[in-house]
């Protein structure tokens, strides 16, 4: 069963490379910052908006048990723009037809966030914020058309700019699985809107 979450873990980090065409490498490669800007912790209840799609509604280990891998991809805006990722696990599975209207509720998962700043050098890698999630709910609208989700997010570190920063965040988004969404079904994943809401201590 560890392979089949490694491999569906692997098959998630193509497909965002596939799909956003962002270069999942520039996480790791850590170029020299320029010094002509820094990150400090954004004000307490900032907010950043999200745009992105869910890659994948994740795996089960057996049928009709709790899930795991759900994974949403995007990029955000304002105090700390760059690429989000958030997996996540669920207390069932996420069924279109059998969860329409019924919430469900996030058991736990990971998230980063690479952030890259406009430097008068050009766009500027900053570093990583990243952590755990510490719960949350997925709530499906009656006809199963759309899904709002709020996720609790705690903030565990962070590296080169943001190296020691803790506190907590929200996210906030809403899913489009309707037939007439522009990326929905066979042309793409569900696109997502929302926003990052960050407690930094």
């Amino acid at each position: 069963m560890k392979i089949m979450k490694q491999t569906a873990l692997a098959c998630a980090l193509a497909a965002l490379v596939i799909l956003w065409g962002v270069p999942v490498s520039a996480q790791t490669r850590a170029p020299v910052l320029s010094t002509d800007v820094t990150v400090g912790p954004p004000e307490v209840g900032t907010l950043s908006a999200f745009n992105g799609f869910e890659v994948t509604t994740g795996q089960q280990e057996e049928e009709g048990t709790a899930s795991y891998g759900w994974v949403c991809y995007g990029k955000t805006a304002g105090a700390l723009p760059g690429n989000f990722t958030l997996t996540a696990n669920y207390d069932t599975p996420l069924d279109q037809e059998m969860n329409a209207g019924v919430a469900q509720s996030i058991t736990g998962g990971t998230w980063t966030l690479p952030v890259y700043m406009q430097t008068i050098t050009g766009t500027t890698y900053m570093g990583v914020l990243y952590g755990t999630v510490t719960g949350g709910t997925f709530q499906r609208d009656i006809r199963g058309y759309s899904e709002m989700m709020n996720v609790k997010l705690q903030i565990t570190g962070g590296t080169q700019t943001m190296t020691g920063w803790q506190g907590t965040a929200d996210f906030d988004a809403t899913i489009n699985r309707s037939p007439a969404a522009k990326f929905y079904g066979p042309y793409g994943p569900p696109p997502m809107k929302g926003t990052l809401t960050f407690y930094v201590q």
